[in-house]
Parts: C-alpha cells; structure tokens; sequence
C-alpha cells in the first residue's frame, strides 16, 4: 500500500451517434484495411461479445493481435530522468511486425506501434494549472517531447482523464486521487474531454487533432454506467477499461474479443457477480454497465499465473501462485482470483502489488500469450505504465526507487516483446489498430 499511496500522492499533484467527425481516422484506417470507401458519418455496427474470432474464421486464420498499451506516461519530467516513453518510443522505432502472407488488413509487416492512455496533467507545465485547479506536472516541455515524438513515430493518444481521479464506485485509497467519487455523465464528461483538448492544442499540445483521440481508459479502471454514456456523448470510439477472462470457465485459450456495448457488458457482469462473494480478493462490489450502442470495448486481458508445472518451461521458480496469493486481498485494480490464479492485467499490479520481478513479468506474459496461441487468439490487450520503466529518483519516481530496478523490469518487458515477435502469427499493434481490425472483419461500419 505504501508505494500505491507514493503513486497517488504523485497523481494527486500529479449521443448514441459515436461515429461522426471525431472517430473519422478510426474509420479511414479500417476502409483502408478493407478496400472500402469510408464514410465520416458512418455508425458502428452492433457486435456481440463472444469468444469466437469474427467473420466466422477459425482461430488458425486470424492473426494473434497483442497490444501492450501504456498509461499516464509521466516520468521524464525531471531534468536527469531516463527511460520511460522515451525509450518506449526508441525501442518500437524500425521494428516490423512478421511478413505473414502480405495481408495488411492483418498488419503483415507493417511496423509496431503502441497506444498511450495519457493523462494531461502530465502534459501542462507546472507553471499553469488544470481542470479543478492544479498545478500541471511537466517541466521545460520533457513529457509533452516524449509524447509528441511517440505521435511523429505513428503512435496512438487516447485518453486518460486529466487528474487521474478515480471516478468510479470501488473505493482504492482516503487520498484525494483515489477516493471513489462515483461520477455522474457531467464530471466524466468535464474530464475525458478536457484532456483531449489538452492533447490536441495547437499552441500546447502534442500534435493530434480531437478526431485523432478516439479511444479512452478509466484511471484506476474504475467506473460505472455513466462512464460510457460520456464516452458516447463525447464521440469516442472506444473504451478499454472493462477486463476480461475472469468467468470461472474462462482459461486464458478463450477470452472474449472486442464487442460493443449494444447489450451492456457480460465482462462487468462477471466482476460484480464473483467479487462480492466473501472468498473474492478483495471483496469489491461492482457497478452494472447498461446499454450504449455503438461503443466498442476493447476489454484488459487477464492474467493466467503459470502453474508450477509450466515454471520451468518460462524460466522461473516454482511457487508463483502460492507467492502472489499470500499478499492477497490487494487494492482494486489488483484482484486476484486465488483458486483460478488469475490475476488484473496491469504491470503496476504484477510488479508493485504482487512483488514480480522483470523475469517474472516476462514470463506471465509470455504464458499467456501461449495460451492464446492455442486458444480462440482473443486480441491481448496489456496495461503498463511508462513511469514503472523511467529512472530519477527515488523522491521524483518513488514507484521505480533505483536504476537497477528500472532496468530489470524494462528488460522483462522487451524481452517479452522480442519472445512475440518470434511468433509469426502474432502483430503487435495499437489498440486502434485492434479496433481497425475488428471493424473490418464484422463489416462494421456499416
């Protein structure tokens, strides 16, 4: 809890017709895959959640899309700071993704790209301040360079609040940051749209325009019903907040893929009826995600912990479940479902809440990745933070205290990257291009 308290103090200083102009390159980029004319005014078609690939392919037929997405992505805004976005954006450079048959509806060849959930606090420099009135946490423009060469090297911004408040039900923490506020549509809205025009400024931000930012994630992942009905009222395309592959027959080989939200969200169904049991960590109780159509969501990957039994086999020791459930019940978003071993899909969870190390990391995502491979290869959508993979100071950065610690983790991260790569079905794309993909292979839109 002390480092997750660290993390907030730091944060704390730190209608229906969702596709119109805003969602146009969203649309461009999935005509472009298709062959098809695009329409600026085009709908998104209604998609069920399932956990069968779409178009009726076999799961041997579709590539195994793999999104490791960054949140927040502050870190670099003192002066001796290395690391982080920056380095991100530096490895990603030149990389492609394997050649395939040549199909760039499946992204064969094309180049790795990421997406970056920013929080533009981060953004505005300390010398002005933000909705609600805080100082902004950027000095001498280093975040707000960082962020602007991810977006030159072809990179998506999508949304992550301004304050990185929690406004959700689920309360994390007293502190300011993490209390639950339990927003209505009106607070959501003041803060999903604020920082997009943050990120699309022409003066001060990073060289987007609104349309380009069409994609959200909830801080905390913490949310309720009105959290989507801003989104749509805003125009986003998509949220990616809502995790999967936490249903009790759910094994990692057959998560859901993207859906819309036309008929609520089964994924949300399945925390609020499994987490407020008694034998839940922790206990949480959970909001009801109710009707928005058009909306897509994107949903987190779960975590499979590899059982002892497949620890050799990802270089690591036996025992993993056993360590990880001994520091359970953990703070939302950190649950873990002992019996099951399954575990929220954050770097910060994995590294900070449960104590992995760099290898481990590696080795949980690529266990999982596995999985897929032999599964229904459901698109695995990985939330990092670039701040866990940037080097100050302990004072600045106190969730990456040292230089060797940042280190350790950032090469459990690459390696995992590299171990994907290997693969010639996996692509490793944004989560744009995840929603490209699967706007093409429904024929959404339509």
């Amino acid at each position: 809890m002390a480092t997750r308290r660290a993390r907030a103090t730091r944060s704390s200083r730190m209608r229906r017709n969702i596709y119109h102009v805003r969602v146009a390159a969203i649309v461009a980029l999935s005509a472009a895959c298709s062959g098809r004319a695009a329409s600026p005014d085009a709908r998104a078609a209604p998609v069920a959640w399932s956990r069968q690939p779409p178009g009726g392919r076999a799961p041997a037929d579709v590539p195994q899309l793999v999104a490791i997405t960054f949140d927040d992505n502050f870190g670099l805004a003192d002066p001796t700071a290395t690391g982080g976005v920056t380095a991100i954006v530096d490895w990603y450079r030149g990389k492609h993704n394997p050649a395939g048959a040549g199909a760039s509806a499946d992204f064969d060849g094309a180049p790795i790209h990421t997406t970056f959930f920013d929080t533009s606090i981060y953004l505005v420099d300390e010398s002005r301040t933000v909705l609600g009135g805080k100082p902004g946490e950027d000095r001498g423009g280093r975040n707000r360079a960082a962020w602007m060469a991810a977006i030159a090297d072809g990179h998506e911004a999508a949304d992550h609040t301004v304050n990185h408040f929690n406004g959700g039900v689920v309360d994390l923490d007293p502190d300011d940051c993490c209390r639950a506020r339990d927003w209505d549509a009106a607070a959501w809205k003041a803060e999903i749209a604020a920082c997009r025009d943050a990120l699309a400024d022409p003066a001060a931000g990073i060289g987007v325009t609104p349309g380009d930012v069409s994609g959200f994630r909830t801080p905390y992942l913490g949310f309720n019903d009105h959290t989507f009905e801003a989104l749509t009222e805003l125009g986003f395309a998509y949220d990616s907040s809502l995790p999967s592959c936490f249903a009790t027959d759910e094994d990692g080989g057959n998560c859901a893929w993207p859906y819309t939200l036309d008929a609520g969200s089964p994924d949300a169904d399945v925390l609020a009826r499994d987490f407020a049991r008694p034998s839940a960590q922790p206990v949480v109780t959970f909001p009801h995600v109710g009707s928005h159509p058009g909306l897509w969501e994107l949903p987190p990957t779960t975590m499979v912990l590899p059982p002892d039994s497949a620890a050799a086999t990802y270089g690591i020791a036996p025992g993993l479940r056993a360590r990880v459930a001994a520091k359970a019940p953990m703070p939302y978003p950190s649950i873990y479902d002992v019996e099951r071993g399954k575990l929220a899909g954050l770097d910060y969870t994995l590294l900070i809440d449960a104590g992995l190390s760099g290898a481990e990391l590696a080795a949980v995502l690529e266990y999982n990745l596995d999985l897929h491979l032999a599964g229904n290869r459901s698109p695995l959508i990985f939330i990092a933070h670039a701040h866990l993979y940037a080097y100050s100071s302990p004072d600045d950065n106190p969730d990456t205290p040292s230089a060797a610690i940042r280190d350790e983790r950032w090469k459990g991260l690459t390696d995992f990257l590299a171990y994907a790569m290997a693969k010639p079905e996996v692509r490793i794309v944004s989560t744009r291009d995840v929603l490209a993909w699967m706007m093409q292979a429904t024929g959404s839109p339509r």
